[in-house]
């Protein structure tokens, strides 16, 4: 356990699911723990596990009622009387959310309190990425409120050079905002070691994702019937929940239609994703999703594997074409299928990709190089103190 400074500043970093602010932003809670930070990790629903987790580190779990899909008004004020409450209550130096609702409603938060709020902006999601006449219309909605909610944030931080560009686009930011980039949520090199490659004849090919149409997941389906017609030991896994909720959602029916016939196994969402990731030998995420970048992409370039995704934001700052994998345009199922024929026809490409991978992990996406740019940011506007607290 970290030893949290009694007396150091007060951090509140807001999620939007508890297993997501443990397993993508815990290292940098116990980053902010190592230099004397007092943190509050928030999230809707706190499990007793993450509970538990958060409480080792040296952390100060706490819920807080969101709800992460919808515009209800009265859900989402809400929302932000219960972040009030938490500032105030617990004396808060500085909000650090993630995520959309975190961000808009915990910067609101934060300026209602006269306190600082740090953004971290990681991908914009399906509203972005939709063209139908709704998504137009939630995507006109979410613009005002980052508009305003980012309006006092001492700074704001991408997952990527897109995403920021767009916000300058669209008079997101104010003139003069401090911003910047940082490689995603970074990955635990050590937690996602480095495992030779299998030098199967016939590669394995991974899916890991929420069963969404924007994440590309049928065209990942129709590749893989039409391949394992032509290459019978070929092996295609997906590994994701559906999403009864999503209105992208894939029709499991055709999931257990082609597990049945033998071209996919399927796995429901498994905690022991490293297990199943060092199994397979190519990690293929076909989205046309506003990602930031994907942590399931870092996941795979840091154990070792080949990667085919689409030149979309977030995903293409994780392959080089031809080096570490192939780069595809979005809904190009043709491309798609094209990139996965090459790896099954040419299996012995597949090694020098997955040392290419690792190599790419280790120079721009190691969790430490990532938190260490975070921090840069909130010592420059909360400076650690070891003093009693006043």
């Amino acid at each position: 356990m970290i030893s949290a400074n009694p007396h150091g500043p007060r951090v509140l970093v807001i999620g939007a699911l508890d297993i997501s602010l443990l397993r993508f932003r815990g290292r940098m809670i116990e980053a902010l723990i190592g230099e004397g930070y007092r943190v509050w990790a928030a999230a809707p629903v706190m499990h007793e596990a993450r509970r538990a987790a958060f409480e080792a580190m040296g952390a100060i779990p706490i819920e807080i009622p969101l709800a992460r899909t919808g515009l209800d008004p009265r859900a989402d004020l809400s929302t932000f009387r219960a972040i009030v409450k938490v500032v105030q209550d617990e004396r808060i130096d500085l909000v650090l959310p993630y995520t959309l609702k975190p961000v808009i409603y915990g910067s609101f938060a934060a300026r209602s309190c006269g306190v600082k709020a740090l953004s971290l902006i990681t991908g914009l999601g399906y509203t972005f990425a939709a063209s139908s006449a709704k998504a137009r219309a939630i995507r006109a909605v979410v613009v005002r409120l980052y508009r305003a909610a980012l309006k006092h944030n001492v700074a704001v931080l991408f997952q990527n050079a897109d995403d920021r560009k767009m916000f300058g686009q669209l008079g997101i930011l104010p003139t003069g905002m401090d911003t910047a980039v940082v490689s995603g949520s970074g990955v635990d090199l050590d937690e996602f070691a480095w495992r030779e490659p299998s030098g199967r004849r016939a590669p394995r090919f991974m899916f890991a994702a929420r069963l969404i149409e924007e994440k590309g997941i049928a065209l990942y389906l129709a590749a893989a019937e039409r391949l394992k017609q032509d290459f019978p030991d070929a092996e295609f896994l997906v590994l994701g929940d559906p999403q009864p909720g999503s209105p992208s959602a894939i029709d499991m029916r055709q999931i257990e239609r082609l597990s049945n016939a033998g071209v996919i196994t399927y796995f429901p969402r498994r905690e022991d994703i490293f297990s199943v990731l060092s199994e397979s030998d190519v990690f293929v995420l076909p989205s046309w999703y506003r990602e930031g970048v994907p942590r399931s992409l870092l996941e795979a370039l840091s154990i070792g594997m080949a990667v085919i995704t689409t030149d979309m934001p977030g995903c293409r700052e994780t392959v080089t074409d031809g080096v570490n994998g192939f780069m595809v345009p979005p809904r190009d199922g043709d491309a798609l299928e094209h990139a996965m024929r090459t790896l099954l026809e040419s299996p012995e490409r597949v090694a020098p990709m997955s040392r290419a991978s690792r190599a790419l992990a280790e120079k721009r996406f190691d969790v430490r190089l990532v938190n260490a740019d975070i921090l840069v940011r909130v010592e420059r506007n909360l400076p650690p103190a070891t003093g009693e607290r006043s």
